[in-house]
């Protein structure tokens, strides 16, 4: 398998997970750890939170895919 694909793979898996999790803090949020971090806010503050680090390690997602596949051009000329 290749290191973007490996790469991708991680991302649906974490793209899952926040699926999950968002599930779980619709139906019962007494699910979660109590130290997860998100737990003591509101529904709603905890899923913005959620949301917005998603949102973030989407942004880092496509850095890391960026980075890979740079390394396989800068491979090919080289």
């Amino acid at each position: 398998m290749s290191q973007l694909q490996e790469a991708y793979n991680w991302h649906l898996i974490a793209k899952e997970n926040h699926k999950t999790i968002l599930r779980i803090l619709d139906k019962d949020p007494s699910l979660f750890p109590g130290d997860a971090i998100y737990i003591g806010y509101p529904a709603a503050h905890a899923k913005e939170m959620l949301l917005t680090a998603f949102q973030e390690y989407q942004d880092l997602s496509i850095i890391s895919f960026v980075s890979i596949f740079e390394r396989i051009v800068l491979r090919i000329k080289g």
